[in-house]
C-alpha cells in the first residue's frame, strides 16, 4: 500500500520523441492544414534528416516541412502534459502529493534545422542539452530557478531531502542550497557530453570543446539565446568566457584523463 509504505516509481514516458505522432484523439492546438510530404505529414523527420546529413542539400529544406514537424513536436508536448496532469490528479486523489517527491526530467532537447541539425544526438547547443528538469518537493515553495543544474543533480537532492547521506564519489550536487536561497561556492555550471564534443554553461555562456580537434566555441546566451555568433571567432570573448573554458578544460582532464588531454 503505497499509502503506508516507502515507494519509488519511475515513469519513462516516450513522448515527445520523434517520430512526431501525437494519438488521434488529441485535440490539435499547433499543427495545421499540410500537403507536402507524406512521411513529414506523418511526423517522420528523415526526408529532412536525409538532405541535411546524407545528400548535403540544406538548400532544398523547406521551412514549411521542418515547421509542421516542429507543430507535431508541440502537439506531443501538450499531450504529455495531459498525461502529467493525470499523474498529479491520481497522488492527490490517493493524498500522496503531501508526502511524495516528484521529478520530472529529460535526457535530451530537439533541434528544427537550427545549426543544421534535425531531431538530436548531433549537436551540443542549447536546443538539444537545455532540457527541463522540475521538482514537487512538499514544503518548498513554488519557484523558477535560473542557476545551472544537471541531471547528475537529482540523486544528491533527493538523498537529501529525505534526509540520507550521499555517497562518495557522486558527481551531482544537492539543489537543496539552492531552492532554499543560500549562497554556493564554487557558482554552479551545468555540463554536456557527447561523442568527441564536451560543453560548460554557466547562468550566461556556453562554452565548447571538441576533444578531438581542440577547437572551442563561446556563446553568450543572454544576448544571443540562438546561440549564432561564436565569442572566439569574433574576438569578443570576455574574461569571465576564458574562465569558464579552463574550468571546462580542468573537468575533461580530470573525468577523462590522458585520452583527453592528448586530444585536447
Amino acid at each position: 500500500d503505497a499509502g503506508r509504505t516507502p515507494f519509488f516509481i519511475y515513469l519513462h514516458y516516450m513522448e515527445p520523441h520523434s517520430p512526431y505522432q501525437p494519438p488521434p484523439e488529441h485535440r490539435r492546438r499547433f499543427a495545421g492544414p499540410y500537403d507536402g510530404n507524406p512521411l513529414v505529414a506523418a511526423g517522420v523527420p528523415a526526408p529532412i534528416e536525409d538532405l541535411l546529413f546524407r545528400q548535403r542539400r540544406p538548400d532544398l529544406v523547406s521551412a514549411a516541412d521542418v515547421d509542421h514537424l516542429r507543430d507535431l513536436y508541440d502537439e506531443e508536448i501538450a499531450y504529455f502534459d495531459t498525461q502529467l496532469e493525470n499523474l498529479f490528479a491520481l497522488l492527490a486523489e490517493r493524498r500522496l502529493l503531501d508526502t511524495t517527491i516528484v521529478i520530472l526530467a529529460a535526457d535530451h532537447g530537439e533541434s528544427f534545422d537550427e545549426h543544421g541539425s534535425m531531431t538530436h544526438c548531433r549537436t551540443i547547443f542549447g536546443t538539444e542539452t537545455h532540457t527541463p528538469l522540475l521538482m514537487w518537493i512538499p514544503g518548498v515553495a513554488a519557484q523558477r530557478v535560473a542557476v545551472p543544474a544537471e541531471n547528475l543533480d537529482i540523486l544528491p537532492t533527493v538523498l537529501d531531502y529525505l534526509g540520507v547521506g550521499a555517497p562518495s564519489g557522486l558527481q551531482g550536487r544537492s539543489l537543496r542550497p539552492v531552492l532554499e536561497g543560500r549562497t554556493e561556492e564554487p557558482p554552479r555550471v551545468a555540463r554536456s557530453f557527447h561523442k568527441q564534443l564536451r560543453t560548460i554553461s554557466d547562468e550566461r555562456y556556453r562554452v565548447m570543446l571538441d576533444i578531438t580537434s581542440g577547437w572551442t566555441g563561446a556563446f553568450d546566451r543572454t544576448s544571443d539565446p540562438a546561440e549564432r555568433v561564436d565569442l572566439f571567432a569574433a574576438g569578443r570573448a570576455p574574461q569571465a568566457v576564458d574562465k569558464l573554458r579552463d574550468r571546462l578544460l580542468a573537468s575533461v582532464a580530470s573525468l577523462e584523463g590522458d585520452r583527453a588531454r592528448h586530444n585536447v
